[in-house]
């Protein structure tokens, strides 16, 4: 990856606006954004299908919810990731069905670059067999960044990994300018004890 030295190529996300966030498509491509519309959750059967714009060594994939149909809790999940591509799917605490809603990924090569404009973004993946369960104190799984920041960091993050087939999310807590914790999170959901795989993105 880049690291940031006057005269190396400029890293930049692919965007499903347009092919580049900004400016020269020559520049080196360590990410990209996309959207997508799902119409329920697994329980439904509801499972895309993601194709990435360009292959990756070790992709880091976080997803999002964006908007709010439906009146339950819900959250994105991501299983099945390979270098080109992954799976998408929404799952509610009680492992119900759900109103269709649109579900934002990022997706971002493993490690630590330079953006245009000088922006640090880290990616990683950890694993962690930790639970947070409601009314219990938030801690976590310790992760280190390659590099400080000058600031703390916005952190992103999502299960990769679908090894509890009921509901689990994803915490981060404890953020600071070396580290953060990560664990899963059932919320007030009774959900098994298996551990997943959890991707974080660092801004």
């Amino acid at each position: 990856g880049c690291n940031g030295n006057l005269g190396a190529p400029i890293n930049k996300f692919y965007s499903d606006v347009a092919e580049y966030i900004t400016g020269d498509p020559s520049s080196l491509t360590v990410g990209e954004t996309g959207r997508i519309q799902l119409s329920s959750t697994i329980e439904d059967g509801i499972v895309a299908e993601i194709a990435f714009r360009k292959q990756y060594i070790n992709p880091v994939v976080v997803a999002f919810i964006n908007t709010r149909n439906g009146g339950q809790s819900i959250s994105a999940r991501v299983r099945d990731i390979s270098s080109s591509g992954c799976k998408l799917f929404m799952q509610e605490p009680d492992n119900e069905g759900h109103a269709a809603e649109w579900v934002s990924y990022i997706v971002v090569e493993s490690g630590r670059n330079t953006l245009e404009g000088g922006i640090i973004v880290e990616a990683g993946i950890t694993s962690s067999t930790i639970i947070h369960r409601g009314g219990q104190p938030f801690s976590g799984h310790p992760v280190q960044f390659e590099g400080a920041f000058s600031s703390n960091p916005v952190l992103l993050h999502s299960l990769m990994t679908h090894n509890n087939n009921d509901f689990m999310a994803s915490l981060v807590t404890g953020v600071n300018t070396n580290s953060f914790q990560v664990a899963m999170e059932a919320a007030e959901s009774n959900t098994g004890s298996g551990g997943e795989d959890i991707g974080w993105i660092a801004f």
